[in-house]
């Protein structure tokens, strides 16, 4: 399964189910079995990986406008409201935690940019995560510091690399 049909999968999901995923946002550590049950349906029989698709459904319905920009550069492009300080707070947080403790801090990304109405590229979300804590073989760079970079090329006036 690709990403690209697991979104297709969250978009089918019954308003229960949407709304039960949603609210595992906020409380990734309550059990929760109409969650747990929409969660099962669209990942069964997937080659994705289980942790980082659970904590993109969960994050997806706060937000479900899909855009082109890895979080990183959708958080930088909020910037032009005078939260680039806030901002790079929050990605050297995000930057600096575990998978597991990602949750709360990647709400907290998704919460500002819905605000500043800034649409996330949803399955490069999901293929990121996937590759927090344990990067593919042929990769050079660990993700976060793929994460690192995009931001710095999307706040700086010049490009940081060549």
């Amino acid at each position: 399964m690709s990403a690209h049909y697991f979104f297709r999968q969250l978009d089918l999901l019954p308003a229960e189910q949407r709304a039960a995923l949603k609210a595992t946002a906020t409380n990734p550590t309550i059990p929760d079995v109409t969650a747990h049950d929409a969660f099962t349906s669209v990942y069964w029989n997937s080659n994705l990986r289980r942790d980082s698709s659970r904590i993109v459904a969960a994050l997806y319905f706060w937000h479900p406008v899909g855009g082109k920009l890895r979080l990183p550069q959708a958080l930088a492009r909020q910037n032009g409201k005078g939260d680039r300080e806030r901002n790079e707070r929050l990605l050297a947080e995000i930057l600096a935690a575990p998978l597991p403790g990602l949750p709360p801090l990647l709400f907290e990304a998704v919460r500002r940019l819905r605000a500043a109405q800034v649409a996330i590229n949803w399955p490069q979300l999901l293929a990121d995560l996937s590759k927090w804590d344990r990067p593919h073989k042929g990769d050079t760079d660990r993700i976060q510091d793929v994460w690192a970079n995009c931001w710095l090329d999307a706040v700086s006036p010049t490009p940081t690399r060549s």
